[in-house]
């Protein structure tokens, strides 16, 4: 259920992106020749298809969760790094918000990932294709100050966590806190948000370190992925020595460590 639950959130993933696709890139002006090749209304049909459609997924992934989720004697789980919430599986609204918050989850730690994919290549122009792409996703917040951009996801569990510890309180899903532990709460769960970050930079470094030494050809991804791991590994480039480059490793090491140490402290002090 585990991996099925993963791959309906990808699925959800990727049709609010061709929504937004559609609302991100400018249509082609009336006089053009793509305007005459594909007809508006076809357009706006396929564009009330991918609004329609997401909802549709997570409810009826809720209805299929009610109806499997007791036989099966499975109990959904929603991780949020310094907390694991645990639903009940025989009641449809708490798998609807089990549907709902998982896929919100994935889709807030992709955003996460963009904004710090932006303060990266903030100084980078608009030629990089994925680059822009990532932009486009991200509207106006795209070109804000990469220190506003880095302390969002922060800023974003600190305000968010007190107002969904009420409603979780009001569900019998969390314990009653006074004032000042729900503000160390939220701290916390801020920190937990940055950890997001993960799930780009290991990938990210990963494939830069390879494609140092072995060449994958001139592809417009590889590009990008050169161009951002230099730019992320700038204030780190005196530890590159002749042909070596430990940098990249270094980052890794420093990531993969730190995650698995926040990982397994943050819950002791929540």
């Amino acid at each position: 259920m585990k991996y099925l639950d993963m791959l309906l959130n990808a699925v959800g993933l990727l049709m609010w992106l061709n929504w937004r696709s559609f609302k991100a890139i400018p249509p082609p002006s009336a006089l053009s020749l793509a305007s005459l090749i594909r007809p508006a209304e076809r357009k706006r049909t396929r564009h009330l298809v991918f609004v329609g459609a997401l909802p549709a997924l997570l409810g009826l992934r809720a209805l299929f969760y009610y109806q499997i989720g007791p036989p099966m004697d499975w109990t959904p789980q929603l991780s949020l790094g310094a907390v694991v919430l645990s639903f009940r599986g025989s009641s449809f609204w708490q798998m609807l918000a089990f549907s709902v918050l998982s896929w919100g989850l994935w889709m807030a730690v992709f955003y996460f990932c963009l904004l710090l994919l932006a303060a990266i290549n903030y100084r980078a122009p608009d030629t990089d294709p994925w680059l822009k792409l990532s932009r486009l996703h991200l509207g106006r917040v795209a070109f804000w100050p990469p220190y506003i951009q880095l302390l969002l996801p922060y800023f974003a569990g600190l305000i968010l966590w007190p107002p969904a510890h009420a409603i979780l309180q009001r569900c019998n899903m969390a314990p009653a806190v006074t004032n000042l532990q729900l503000f160390k709460q939220s701290a916390i769960m801020g920190i937990s948000f940055l950890l997001s970050w993960q799930y780009l930079l290991i990938p990210l470094l990963t494939l830069y370190f390879l494609n140092t030494y072995i060449y994958f050809g001139s592809s417009t991804f590889w590009a990008f992925v050169n161009n951002s791991g230099r730019n992320l590994l700038a204030p780190l480039r005196w530890l590159r020595v002749g042909r070596i480059d430990l940098a990249a490793p270094l980052m890794l090491a420093l990531v993969v460590a730190g995650s698995i140490w926040l990982s397994r402290t943050m819950h002791r002090f929540f």
